[in-house]
């Protein structure tokens, strides 16, 4: 089961979006991406949290300003069936990124090649975060949306442990408590706490 959308929810998630995304497209990349997330944490795979993110967008009315920029939500489904009735090798793969989807900083082309890259990737979360880095572009946008769709639907021990710890050495990064933070913020939600 999905996060639930409430009127409430989304009339929020609507004003979170005012002052950097308030396009048709900027609303569609956020709720690509939150959609997802949001399914990966209520136990849906990786392939099936990105459908239910596409399909989430297909149902729900268009919001935000008109934008002359390409869909998003057709650019993502475009990919995605491209890229599933064709076996592309990972430099084919790469190249039609590249060269069709795009890889820029521009949503409507990064959104889309995070999707593709944790659907073809959807079994092995290291190699997709190294394929999106190494792709050109927008790699490190790339790699953290692809990574937080995989990372919500298979959870952290499908990443290497000598891995993470690099990570956290490296980085000095504590990721748990902000991770344990926003999923108490989302189940205070789900009970209809603010």
């Amino acid at each position: 089961m999905a996060y639930p959308r409430t009127p409430e929810l989304d009339a929020a998630a609507r004003r979170s979006c005012v002052v950097t995304h308030n396009t048709v497209q900027g609303i569609e990349v956020t709720t690509l991406i939150a959609y997802a997330v949001s399914c990966g944490i209520d136990g849906l795979g990786v392939r099936e949290a990105l459908d239910a993110a596409v399909a989430h967008i297909r149902a729900t009315a268009v919001q935000g300003y008109w934008s002359a920029k390409a869909s998003v939500l057709e650019r993502t489904q475009w990919i995605l069936d491209e890229t599933r009735r064709h076996a592309y090798d990972d430099e084919s793969f790469a190249a039609l990124l590249r060269k069709v989807c795009g890889t820029s900083v521009e949503a409507n082309e990064s959104v889309p090649a995070a999707f593709a890259i944790a659907n073809r990737f959807a079994d092995d979360p290291f190699r997709a975060l190294c394929f999106a880095a190494s792709l050109g572009g927008d790699t490190d946008t790339i790699a953290a949306m692809a990574g937080a769709v995989i990372g919500a639907c298979l959870g952290v021990e499908a990443f290497d442990a000598d891995h993470l710890a690099t990570l956290r050495a490296v980085n000095g990064l504590e990721l748990e408590p902000v991770a344990e933070g926003l999923l108490a913020i989302r189940q205070r939600r789900e009970r209809g706490v603010r």
